[in-house]
């Protein structure tokens, strides 16, 4: 299971949004200047974000973006899953169904990754932006 850049730019995002937030939309320059990142590759992150209800969005003068929710309603899980898709660490068993394996009904291993799978969303289901934006998410606590 490898997060692409994408995935993890999208935390970032929602990180800054969520440090930035005073009820106004943030302009997306705002944001890729802090996060170092190419406005133009944010695009398409905050448009998944956008569409996926995560986060609101208005242009124009005045416009950017803002979250919609309360901070604790964002989990690491739900933002992966609306830039990612899927984050299974094999294809067969990928949230969109997954590719077609001839061997899935005797494959000896399948249990496996469906366990290291669930270990995973559960994982990333108890991880909230909150918890990263306050500093409260530190690998001690693990």
């Amino acid at each position: 299971m490898l997060i692409s850049t994408k995935g993890r730019y999208a935390l970032r995002v929602m990180v800054d949004l969520a440090l930035h937030k005073d009820g106004n939309y943030i302009p997306l320059n705002d944001i890729a200047e802090r996060q170092n990142i190419s406005e133009k590759y944010l695009e398409s992150i905050v448009a998944s974000l956008s569409k996926a209800g995560i986060v609101d969005s208005v242009r124009g003068k005045g416009g950017g973006y803002r979250l919609t929710n309360d901070l604790d309603s964002y989990t690491v899980a739900r933002v992966l899953n609306a830039t990612e898709g899927s984050v299974a660490p094999v294809a067969c068993i990928a949230k969109d169904g997954g590719v077609d394996c001839e061997r899935r009904d005797v494959c000896p291993t399948l249990s496996m990754w469906q366990d290291l799978k669930k270990v995973v969303d559960n994982y990333f289901e108890n991880v909230t932006v909150k918890d990263l934006a306050e500093g409260k998410f530190k690998t001690e606590d693990l």
